[in-house]
């Protein structure tokens, strides 16, 4: 790896994210930052539109977006979402061995998402 970009800090490394790129790293020519924002935006991905962070009057949720730059065929930029998608899966696709993030057998969107549950489908107020 050359010197730019710089390497990446160790406070980005915390977390299931960054023990996956620690584990990742010294099997792959993907770099790590690359790794990392995969994972990131696969995660939230996953996650969908309902899981969010309430700020005041907003709502946060895990969506994000990335675009890897580098060099036409050697900079290995699709090298990192095959490990990520090794790990997270598809819903409905082949699973990797070992314990994955997302479960097959689950179809999309079969649990209520309280952000666009209608009143009448909500449960009773036990108040």
């Amino acid at each position: 790896m050359t010197a730019w970009p710089a390497p990446i800090a160790d406070a980005a490394l915390h977390g299931p994210a960054g023990e996956f790129v620690l584990r990742t790293e010294p099997h792959s020519e993907a770099h790590p930052v690359a790794l990392l924002t995969q994972f990131l935006v696969a995660f939230g991905t996953a996650c969908g539109r309902c899981a969010h962070y309430q700020v005041e009057a907003d709502r946060h949720y895990s969506n994000e977006f990335v675009v890897l730059v580098g060099p036409t065929a050697t900079g290995r930029k699709g090298s990192s979402w095959g490990h990520v998608r090794r790990l997270l899966g598809r819903p409905g696709t082949y699973q990797s061995e070992g314990d994955s993030l997302c479960d097959p057998t689950v179809p999309p969107r079969s649990l209520p998402c309280p952000a666009t549950a209608s009143p009448a489908s909500s449960p009773p107020d036990p108040a």
